[in-house]
């Protein structure tokens, strides 16, 4: 693209009705560019799969008993669970070079960053003893015990001495606001006793939900298999609205608050307050967040609920460490084609670089987005129930868009003052998320190179999805100046690399309408329909988080293994 052509995309994208969301940088470059492109997934091979044709040439017959299709955290979790029941013959495809959906790793210059997803919250115990009978969280548990990081002690789940070193350490959090950093999120310097009230209110509102129960991950777990008709209710009322109408009819209507809270649901579901919602808002507190006003302290037990875990490559570090376990099972750069019935058994065409792969099955498991999965089944076989269900789920799902940002520096930043740097630092009125530092881990006393990791939720939309794949890096490198200079003028100086990942369906976004009753029953028969073909993907939670997809992926792996004890 010539600077011309460059211009003229700025300049018409500044005049868009989606200039908001995504940014407009101006149409001059403020600084030198830096070296760098965009990484992360092939959007050119993946839109392959919307071709109702299939290849034409001679397939290659390949064999395993049972197929997992997609190599994210949710297809992992599948793996690892089949490897957890004893079955040894099964195989993994993913489009991709490296396994770990939007929980990838990255490098530059031999400095480890992550590419999508970069912590992981210790899982919380049960609260109380249905809750230990219903632990929707015990898969992510045993996962973690599996890997050191967990064991069961003195009567619960605690972190292990090796775990301690994977916790994040301290300053955790910071806010860049009126000109100075403060710890912690939450806007508190001369906010006023106004927005002080309405923090407590808010407090008060989040407690009362957690007291009742009802919101717990993971989402489709223990939580439905236990409500009641009154919780359902007010589960289905606050589905009914977004969560700004439902700020507003509790009279939280004060911006420092419903920047905090927007902010939150960016970060978690890929879109603010209008877009999510009442149910979802609430979810993302009063299932393990929590709120507390300034002047309270959490009502938590720290062993039942407390600290995240995190690494330099974010959680690419747990991704790697499953596919490490998988060999040969594991198949990378496999693009899947079509999933077609042919009686008891099913079979999956797939691509190889040019050349055709046909897989035979007796169990498929599909952890890839449900639309996805819509394409795949192709002929006149499938379940009809299966058909529709998809159907009516991909009708009422929308995906944000994401934009992760690994910039190398030469050297730390400066600071404009106030609290010190910290793992995670968030700019008020900031278009991104902030960005974490992939050195803080490591508890460097040197001021040398370091790589920070910028997150953007651009929104929903096939018009900003389109915008994200279309617009050069050039485009994005502005935007990622214009954030950090808001905090960091000498930015641009310390910058000398800087790789862009680009998500176009990042996160299925949880609106209103989402637990109403046919979306309720087209979950279930897909999770729960007797056919070959298992589902496993964070889009059937409405929540792309670690804890969903891995355990969907393990519900997936244990029919699969059921399934084969009864053939057996």
């Amino acid at each position: 693209m010539s600077r011309r052509e460059f211009l003229k995309t700025s300049i018409k994208l500044g005049g868009s009705a989606s200039a908001a969301t995504l940014g407009s940088s101006g149409c001059k470059s403020s600084s030198t560019l830096a070296s760098g492109g965009f990484i992360g997934p092939d959007f050119e091979s993946g839109h392959r799969v919307r071709s109702k044709t299939p290849p034409k040439g001679r397939a290659l017959a390949r064999q395993a008993r049972v197929l997992v299709v997609g190599g994210g955290i949710a297809g992992l979790g599948a793996a690892w669970s089949l490897k957890k029941q004893g079955i040894d013959d099964f195989v993994v495809l993913d489009l991709e070079k490296e396994v770990g959906g939007n929980s990838r790793s990255h490098h530059i210059k031999n400095i480890a960053c992550p590419m999508g997803a970069h912590y992981l919250p210790v899982p919380i115990n049960p609260r109380s003893s249905i809750g230990s009978l219903l632990d929707g969280l015990a898969p992510v548990r045993t996962l973690l015990a599996d890997l050191g990081l967990m064991e069961w002690r003195s009567g619960r789940w605690q972190v292990s001495a090796e775990g301690e070193r994977h916790l994040c350490h301290s300053p955790q959090e910071r806010l860049f606001f009126r000109g100075v950093w403060h710890e912690g999120l939450l806007p508190l310097a001369d906010v006023g006793e106004s927005s002080l009230r309405a923090y407590r209110r808010f407090s008060e509102l989040i407690q009362g939900f957690h007291d009742r129960g009802g919101f717990q991950l993971p989402m489709g777990a223990a939580a439905d298999a236990v409500i009641t008709s009154t919780r359902l209710s007010e589960r289905l009322a606050l589905d009914s609205v977004n969560f700004k109408t439902w700020l507003s009819q509790q009279g939280l209507d004060d911006p420092h608050l419903l920047w905090y809270l927007d902010y939150c649901c960016r970060d978690d579901y890929g879109s603010g307050l209008a877009g999510v919602s009442a149910w979802a808002g609430v979810h993302y507190f009063a299932s393990r967040h929590g709120f507390q006003a300034p002047g309270e302290s959490s009502k938590e037990d720290p062993a039942v609920s407390g600290g995240v875990f995190t690494w330099p490559e974010g959680n690419g570090w747990l991704s790697e460490k499953i596919a490490a376990t998988l060999g040969a099972r594991l198949q990378t750069e496999r693009l899947a084609l079509q999933v077609e019935a042919k009686g008891k058994s099913l079979t999956v065409t797939a691509l190889n670089s040019e050349n055709i792969e046909q897989w035979n099955c007796q169990h498929c498991i599909l952890a890839v987005p449900l639309f996805i999965s819509q394409r795949l089944l192709t002929g006149p076989h499938h379940d009809q129930g299966t058909l529709a269900a998809l159907q009516a789920l991909c009708g009422s799902i929308t995906h944000s868009s994401w934009l992760v940002a690994n910039a190398y520096l030469d050297r730390d930043l400066r600071d404009l003052g106030g609290a010190a740097p910290a793992w995670d630092n968030v700019i008020y009125g900031g278009q991104g998320l902030g960005y974490v530092n992939a050195q803080h881990q490591s508890l460097r006393q040197t001021n040398g190179p370091t790589v920070l990791t910028y997150y953007q939720a651009l929104g929903e939309g096939r018009e900003t999805r389109k915008q994200l794949l279309e617009q050069p890096w050039q485009f994005w490198h502005e935007n990622v100046l214009k954030e950090f200079k808001l905090a960091h003028p000498d930015f641009p100086e310390r910058l000398r690399h800087l790789d862009i990942a680009r998500f176009g369906h990042a996160m299925a976004v949880p609106k209103p309408g989402w637990h109403s009753k046919p979306l309720r029953m087209a979950r279930a028969h897909l999770l729960n329909a007797n056919t070959p073909l298992s589902f496993a993907h964070s889009d059937l939670a409405g929540y792309s988080v670690f804890e969903e997809a891995f355990t969907l992926g393990v519900r997936a792996g244990q029919r699969a293994g059921r399934a084969i004890q009864t053939e057996s």
